[in-house]
């Protein structure tokens, strides 16, 4: 959806689309908080010759098999990709700012009798939801009144790298020097090891520049140094609509939400869903992407 206009005339909202124009009578929107990618300004990114889209855009009609292939950050959603396109990649760049703290993700298969369990008597099921909940839920308690109990967190993550990390020089680059929470924590037990395969680089040096076909990163020294690379891939978070609707919103006054908007009245500690006007509804989910710092 690309606007979202209300009609007094007609009481309905003209929506445009990139498939074209509808109507309704009540607009809405569930695209959440965290729904617009953000790219860097990276000095020079407008000469790059080759391909570059964020993950939150991801290209799929772009081939990366043999392809030097740049990403550019390390969030929640390059953890992912990073293990799927390494093995299509000839040569992987990782550039990381801050190295986050990883913990690992233990999923498994449930078995026969849990999953007999579980259809048998529904209440388990709901009792290991809310166990799942409050475990979660606990951690507020290190994240704002004792950080003191992220040791544990950071013991299991340390642990993780050392296993999964074995060079000493690696390691050093990938170990975060922050409290756990301070950062979003993430989950993946297949993270550490596509950076350890051989046509992986992690690089921690600032990005100075992008040319035409390369990066140019500068370390603290002052020494540049160029990559060629044929894709760069932002995985860098996205831009925060806290208190804007998405699509564009407007309402029969004039008042406008969306990317070149005035700001809505938003309850800061709600999750869903607040009003934007008597007809259009913003859903922002049960979690809203904003429990955790950012950086």
């Amino acid at each position: 959806m690309l606007e979202a206009r209300w009609e007094p005339e007609h009481c309905r909202w003209r929506l445009r689309t990139t498939l074209g124009d509808l109507t309704a009578e009540v607009v809405v929107a569930g695209t959440g908080g965290l729904s617009e990618p953000s790219v860097p300004a990276l000095p020079g990114l407008d000469r790059f010759e080759g391909t570059t889209f964020h993950s939150a855009r991801w290209r799929h009609d772009h081939d990366l098999a043999g392809e030097r292939v740049a990403v550019v950050g390390t969030g929640a959603s390059a953890i992912q990709f990073i293990p799927r396109i390494q093995p299509l990649a000839r040569h992987l760049m990782v550039f990381q700012r801050t190295p986050p703290w990883v913990v690992p993700r233990r999923d498994r298969d449930y078995g026969r009798a849990e999953r007999w369990l579980y259809r048998r008597l529904p209440a388990t099921r709901r009792l290991l939801r809310s166990a799942i909940y409050w475990g979660r839920e606990s951690w507020i308690l290190g994240f704002a009144k004792r950080p003191g109990i992220m040791a544990l967190g950071e013991w299991q993550a340390r642990r993780l790298l050392r296993k999964q990390i074995p060079d000493p020089e690696l390691r050093r680059k990938l170990t975060p020097r922050y409290r756990l929470g301070c950062k979003r924590v993430l989950l993946g037990s297949d993270y550490y090891p596509a950076l350890v395969e051989p046509n992986v680089e992690v690089h921690t040096d600032r990005i100075a520049e992008v040319l035409p076909r390369a990066i140019v990163t500068e370390g603290r020294d002052g020494r540049r140094t160029e990559h060629p690379v044929d894709t760069i891939i932002f995985g860098t978070a996205s831009t925060r609509r806290t208190r804007r609707s998405p699509g564009g919103c407007s309402t029969a006054t004039g008042a406008r939400w969306g990317n070149t908007g005035a700001r809505a009245a938003c309850p800061p500690s709600t999750g869903s869903p607040w009003r934007a006007s008597p007809t259009c509804s913003c859903w922002w989910g049960p979690t809203r992407g904003s429990a955790t710092p950012r950086s």
